[in-house]
């Protein structure tokens, strides 16, 4: 479980609005929240209504409040001002995992590094890593369904690369239309044979054998089987 330690101004913005997003946090089942009696402090000093107040008391109760060390020293190559460093000192003395802090003036160097153990990060990027536990968008419910039931829901099939391509001149696949028609009129049947002229590509309905065949083998010069002039 990760030990989660709010700098004060995450605690102001928590607390600043009811519909603050920030209170998320405060719903994740795998976070130890922590602060400091001084970050608590120092975001009670800055709010100025009173429902601000009662709602920072009431998201402090399930935190757990470490003491703020003073005779700690900062780590190597970290700058910090006075006013700052005993938030951090106070992360890395109750040996927190993260450290959630929105002042980038200060600490944004720092973001995404680790300082005697503790990552820095803002609170929103620490909320994107962890996992969502909202309810399933309409999408994420059509796949399901789609999962149990073995087949592709039509918004998502549509799309699907192995959803059949459209046949020509937009008639869907398997349509008995006039292509079919020619497909199936321009294909050879057992009953012709080169007296009818139907390897030529004459087609069976002209070039059948009958008395009519040689007749239209000399003088025609269209395909008879689709009813269109087509040259040959």
């Amino acid at each position: 479980m990760d030990r989660v330690f709010l700098d004060a101004n995450v605690l102001f913005s928590a607390a600043y609005r009811a519909d603050s997003g920030l209170v998320a946090l405060w719903r994740l089942t795998t976070s130890q929240l922590l602060t400091s009696a001084y970050a608590l402090s120092e975001a009670e000093r800055n709010l100025t209504r009173e429902d601000q107040r009662r709602r920072l008391a009431a998201l402090v109760r399930s935190c757990e409040i470490v003491p703020t060390p003073s005779l700690e020293r900062l780590p190597s190559r970290v700058i910090l001002p006075d006013n700052d460093q005993p938030i951090l000192l106070a992360a890395v003395a109750a040996e927190a995992t993260h450290l959630l802090t929105g002042d980038r003036t200060h600490f944004g160097r720092y973001y995404g590094q680790r300082l005697a153990g503790v990552l820095v990060l803002p609170p929103a990027e620490y909320l994107q890593q962890q996992p969502s536990d909202h309810e399933p968008s309409c999408r994420d419910r059509r796949r399901r369904t789609a999962g149990a039931s073995g087949r592709p829901p039509a918004a998502l099939s549509a799309r699907s690369p192995e959803s059949p391509l459209p046949s020509p001149r937009g008639r869907p696949p398997g349509c008995h239309g006039e292509d079919s028609q020619r497909a199936k009129s321009s294909s050879p049947r057992p009953d012709q044979g080169r007296g009818g002229c139907g390897w030529c590509g004459f087609g069976p309905k002209a070039l059948g054998v009958s008395r009519w065949g040689r007749f239209v083998r000399e003088r025609s010069r269209w395909r008879a089987s689709s009813l269109l002039p087509c040259a040959l």
